[in-house]
């Protein structure tokens, strides 16, 4: 005892020191989801949904868990819009994963989604509502208040405001049905203006030169066998909702340079129509648009890497397609092509012989404008990796010899390895260059999409999706997560597993055959029964126990019941000893030829040691005892822990639950040494007191070796010093590792058994897997730049909600930038980001005059002059294009908006205001019109120069708004050409007529022959 009590005083000592120098750092903070944060970059971010909600508790715009998505986001006036989707992870689940095992026949559908409960712990609902599009609008007055506007089969993909109209693409990769466009007019009308076939979704989209267009596939074309998806770039009518193209496959197709058998290289065609990604019927065609130089940019996803296109309106001298643009690929596979596909190290992409590594590395990409610089990000196939990697464990389950796990393990190994990439356009080079400063910030984490983007205050914003949540249900127990639970969700899991095996159990052996096992187990306990009447007495019981397990009790606690019954009714040491061994080879053999065994088993194994039962409680205790009888009798123990603590006390190592588990083992040692070790009451009461520090002390360790292995530097010590403290350390840890053995076998039996087998199965596949999922702060991410090259945190958990995996959508409106989630665990959510940065002036145009006389039939057309430095100019009149179906109706050439006559001739007389749109800005202008003389205006309707008719099938898109103010004031006929509103002011002679005939037969020749000469030019480009 004297030598317990000088090392007990070297440990206060130590300890003083240790707690001493501790107390001088800073504490952790852990940052939860809150109202109101502010986060490490300085926003202001505030939860404008259920603003007192917390994660794990049911959530969502509406209060709605399924409602996973806020996919789409717009402004209209006082008002937010989002299009939400409903059930979105339990509906890939089903659609994919439960039609797959229920036609196999390996499982039934309730069994399914038991399974989906154990491996998810219950996170993920069972979509029960079958519309799974949910359209809400929200008035910015009275934030979190969400006004559903309708509800469909499928959801809200993405949305353009045009027009004052919201046009929103669906999704219906998991329906089946035809994607649609809708729009949503001014009085919240919906309507379908456009649906096809072919491919998922229509939701690339953009506004170019003031027009709309969308990206996917052609309405009326089917795809024919051997022929490529019918991709197409269409767009909007002047004044209604009908399409033309202006790109179709044919746009979209390249030659590559290939090496044939005798190493000669060949040239090769091919069309990105004919990918996967984009013909299966649960592809998006198109991924994204954005306008960027006067051009459209328009991605398309490819098996092997994304490719990039982009195209405007033929210039003279350019060749054109036979709609009049021309297109040319900027990120592709053919052979001029600037940049490799999917801006991978070789042209043909990620196409490297593994069959693993295709389909998970830049599947799709996404484009972004910030600061005048074109930029690309990419996402990998995170949830297909998912769905390999659970269809590995599924093989475990059911074949547990057979199963190649690391095979269904690749491709989520690849993803994780694959760290997300933020490309920029350099507009000398034509090449896309990494901005490696965001690719630092996206290594070793689960980040697995770079989701979407946004520019608010002159600074560029960047989410992602984080996959931890997803990719966590292969690994939770092996990983660590396990132990991060609450007591509530570990209590829940272990309640799904337990069920789940409970049933398969009797499910796999069927009643009669458990029943023939019971009947032995009694035929059994009657051999060494002293009389019958106990012999009953016990077999009406254990059939008890048998109904309570067929009730949904578990195999477990029934065998468990049994072998108490045993014990009680059995006198003696040596028939108890006799009959144990009869019941356990029943038992064995019922084990052996059990069909549930693998995953399923271990898990129960390992996960129910976490949670100690009151049956346990003894045991538990004895463990404990002897634990800590061995480590107090060590010599060496409390002299390595002494000395490790004021190594690592005085350089700010420990956290505050190291400082307290310090404190703690100190007092144990104090106590035990008080006590002495032979009083095993007062020892049992210690246990009882610090029964948590071998698990605590464990964690520890590992923690402060992986602090030393990872930041040596940290420490400030000398190469001496370090040597010393990591043999400490060593010392330390086989010490502990050595008692915690020998007491805790059958647990770390248990472990070492699971972990041989994922170590056979996974090799160092699993291992990488689970530790970067291990590391990765769970929920997603955002960045933000000022420059676009330099980046810094905004947030890595997701707000504060680990269950918030993604950053679906940004908004920037004048309150700040809303932003909406993906979580489609508990539902999403609605925040806003404000900050007190000062956002860039924006150019504002301005013009010499706003005011233009012109008189009506002059030869003359009008001008004003701006300050825009646009290539290219729309007009609008009360909200709506106006007057764009007239060639060279208005341009614009260095500032200098030219009004041709027969653009003026349309307008109404008096003073028409207009708004004039221009690539970098806008100006509202009046043009007023007055009558011209009566001589020198014609008669006829007809001769109203630039409005043919005819016209209109050259370009189906340009056609007069029949709904135009103007027309009803005698501006319009019912042919669409323009009428003479001076036609009844005097009367007409003779010579008149006869003028007006001649002059209504020269402008009806003219127009004939600028009809032919239109269209002739338009074929020769």
């Amino acid at each position: 005892m004297k030598s317990q009590r000088r090392k007990s005083k070297i440990l206060r000592k130590t300890m003083a020191i240790s707690l001493a120098a501790a107390m001088t750092t800073g504490t952790i903070l852990t940052v939860s989801a809150a109202p109101v944060q502010t986060t490490v970059s300085g926003d202001t971010v505030t939860r404008i949904s259920n603003p007192d909600g917390t994660p794990g508790q049911i959530d969502g715009l509406i209060s709605d868990r399924e409602v996973g998505y806020g996919w789409s986001i717009a402004e209209r006036g006082d008002y937010i819009y989002i299009g939400g989707w409903r059930n979105t992870v339990g509906a890939v689940i089903q659609h994919y994963l439960e039609s797959a095992l229920v036609s196999s026949g390996m499982m039934d559908s309730e069994t399914v989604w038991k399974l989906v409960d154990i491996v998810t712990n219950g996170e993920v609902p069972y979509p029960a509502n079958p519309n799974g599009g949910v359209l809400v609008k929200m008035k910015k007055s009275d934030p979190g208040n969400f006004e559903i506007i309708t509800e469909m089969e499928d959801p809200f993909r993405n949305v353009v405001k045009y027009e004052n109209d919201l046009y929103f693409s669906t999704y219906t990769g998991v329906t089946g049905n035809d994607a649609k466009i809708y729009k949503l007019d001014e009085n919240d009308k919906l309507t379908e203006v456009y649906s096809t076939a072919q491919g998922a979704s229509m939701r690339a989209n953009c506004v170019y030169r003031d027009y709309l267009y969308f990206a996917g596939t052609w309405a009326d074309e089917k795809k024919k066998d051997g022929e490529p998806t019918s991709l197409a770039v269409i767009k909007k009518h002047d004044n209604d909702d009908g399409w033309d193209k202006v790109a179709d496959y044919r746009d979209f197709a390249y030659i590559s340079e290939e090496t044939d058998s005798s190493g000669n290289t060949v040239e090769a065609e091919g069309n990105y129509g004919d990918d996967t990604y984009v013909s299966a019927s649960i592809a998006s065609p198109f991924w994204d648009m954005t306008v960027f130089g006067d051009e459209i940019y328009a991605t398309i996803p490819n098996l092997y890497g994304y490719v990039v296109f982009k195209g405007h309106p033929a210039k003279d001298g350019e060749k054109a397609n036979e709609y009049g643009w021309v297109w040319t690929e900027v990120i592709g596979r053919d052979k001029n092509s600037p940049n490799n596909q999917g801006l991978a190290e070789n042209k043909n992409g990620f196409e490297d012989g593994s069959s693993y590594a295709i389909g998970y590395q830049s599947v799709v990409g996404a484009l972004g404008v910030f600061d005048g610089h074109l930029y690309t990000y990419d996402i990998d196939h995170t949830i297909g990796a998912e769905l390999v990697g659970v269809q590995g464990m599924l093989a475990l389950v059911s074949n547990p010899q057979n199963a190649d796990l690391a095979n269904y393990l690749k491709p989520l190994q690849t993803t994780l390895n694959h760290p997300q990439t933020l490309w920029r356009l350099n507009n000398e080079t034509g090449k896309f260059e990494e901005m490696t400063g965001f690719t630092e910030l996206t290594k070793d984490t689960a980040n697995e999409y770079i989701w979407k983007h946004g520019v608010y205050n002159g600074e560029f914003y960047i989410s992602t999706m984080d996959s931890k949540v997803i990719y966590n249900y292969l690994t939770r127990l092996t990983g660590g997560s396990f132990a991060e639970m609450t007591e509530e969700e570990q209590a829940r899991q272990i309640a799904y597993i337990r069920e789940f095996l409970s049933e398969k159990i009797q499910s796999q052996s069927g009643d009669s055959e458990l029943q023939k096992q019971i009947d032995e187990i009694i035929r059994s306990a009657q051999e060494v029964l002293p009389d019958q009447e106990q012999a009953e007495e016990l077999k009406e019981k254990i059939e008890s126990a048998l109904s309570d397990f067929r009730n949904g009790g578990s195999y477990t606690d029934f065998q468990n019941a049994v072998q108490e019954l045993i014990e009680e009714y059995v006198p003696s040491e040596e028939k108890r000893q006799e009959i144990s061994e009869k019941i356990n080879e029943v038992i064995n053999n019922f084990d052996e030829n059990e069909q549930i065994s693998g995953l399923v088993d271990k898990l129960v194994q390992i996960a129910s040691k976490y949670l100690p039962t009151d049956e346990d409680k003894e045991m538990y205790r004895e463990k404990l005892t002897n634990t800590y009888n061995e480590l107090s009798s060590m010599n060496e123990w409390s002299d390595l822990l002494g000395v490790l603590s004021v190594y690592i006390g005085t350089r700010e190592l420990l956290s505050p639950d190291d400082i307290a588990l310090i404190s703690d083992i100190g007092q144990m040692f104090n106590e035990l040494n008080e006590i002495g070790q032979d009083d095993a009451e007062a020892i049992e009461n210690l246990v009882e007191k610090y029964q948590d520090i071998p698990e605590r002390l464990k964690n520890t360790l590992e923690a402060l070796s992986e602090k030393i292995n990872s930041d040596p530097d940290a420490l400030e010590l000398s190469d001496e010093e370090r040597e010393q403290l990591g043999n400490i350390l060593e010392s330390l840890a086989a010490s502990a590792q050595t008692v915690i053995a020998k007491n805790w076998a059958e647990e770390i039996a248990a472990l070492q058994s699971a972990a041989g087998k994922l170590s056979e199965l996974y090799q160092e596949t699993y291992m990488e897997i689970s530790n970067i999922i291990k590391s990765d702060t769970q929920g997603f991410d955002i960045f933000k730049s000022s420059d676009g090259e330099n980046w810094e945190l905004v947030t890595n958990d997701g707000f504060g909600d680990k269950f918030n995996y993604g950053a679906l959508r940004f908004l920037t409106t004048d309150e700040g930038m809303y932003i909406t989630t993906a979580n489609p665990f508990y539902g999403a959510q609605l925040y806003l980001l404000t900050n007190d940065k000062q956002a860039p002036d924006e150019k504002v145009i301005t013009a010499e005059t706003k005011t233009v006389d012109w008189e009506r039939n002059s030869e003359k057309g009008a001008d004003i002059k701006t300050n825009s430095d646009s290539t290219w100019v729309a007009v609008r009149k009360d909200g709506k294009h106006f007057g764009m179906d007239i060639e060279n109706g208005v341009s614009v050439e260095n500032g200098q908006v030219i009004f041709s006559t027969a653009f003026l001739s349309l307008l109404a007389n008096g003073e028409n205001a207009l708004t004039l749109v221009f690539e970098d800005g806008t100006i509202d202008v009046v043009v007023n019109v007055t009558e011209g003389s009566q001589t020198d205006k014609p008669d006829s309707d007809n001769n109203k120069p630039g409005t043919d008719n005819t016209d209109k099938n050259d370009d189906p898109s340009q056609t007069p708004d029949a709904n135009d103010p103007s027309e009803n004031n005698g501006q319009g006929s019912e042919n669409g050409q323009s009428a003479d509103s001076g036609d009844n002011n005097g009367p007409q002679t003779g010579d008149g007529t006869a003028s007006s005939s001649r002059l209504a037969a020269m402008a009806a020749i003219s127009c004939a022959v600028a009809v032919l000469f239109r269209r002739k030019r338009k074929t020769d480009k």
